[in-house]
């Protein structure tokens, strides 16, 4: 388990992302529980705007269905993004680099087959990050296209997971 690990035990890098990943679990589990849907129908509705932020200035919480799931599995993608930025700058021996994920992901790539002999598989966690981007820059978020689905992110956590695993078993 790689938080028994002293090699990871003794990175506080490693620690806080870890941390931050662990946030991914949880947010994916609640999304889930609160019967998260993948939608294709993304054109936000002005009404329910309207209607959440009348129930948050009166001090009410919606903690159930679609908007709440929503919530949290955007904040899923969020956390699956940053974990994935940090992971590259951890493996790579540079956790305070400012290069972006685009040119550290082949370094990664190219550590990550030498050290197991195969090639890291990270097709979801790139969706993800993509979609994570679209969120953060685009004007209309997601409105014209969702790309990340629930199963991209669960796969995103399996890439990244054995990204970090190859790093602990493999590294000096």
């Amino acid at each position: 388990m790689l938080l028994k690990s002293r090699k990871v035990t003794a990175n506080d890098d490693v620690i806080d992302t870890l941390d931050y990943f662990v946030g991914v679990i949880y947010s994916l589990a609640l999304a889930k529980e609160r019967n998260f849907q993948n939608r294709t129908k993304t054109k936000t509705d002005a009404g329910v705007v309207l209607k959440r932020a009348e129930e948050f200035g009166g001090g009410r919480l919606s903690e159930r269905g679609g908007w709440s799931a929503g919530f949290l599995f955007n904040g899923a993608l969020v956390r699956i993004s940053a974990v994935y930025h940090r992971a590259l700058k951890i493996v790579l021996g540079k956790p305070n680099t400012d290069e972006h994920v685009w040119k550290l992901r082949p370094k990664a790539e190219t550590l990550y087959t030498q050290w197991t002999k195969r090639t890291w598989n990270n097709s979801n966690i790139r969706t993800v990050h993509g979609e994570v981007n679209t969120l953060k820059h685009d004007s209309g978020g997601t409105r014209q296209k969702r790309t990340a689905t629930y199963e991209d992110a669960l796969l995103s956590v399996t890439e990244l997971l054995d990204l970090i695993e190859a790093w602990e078993q493999h590294s000096t």
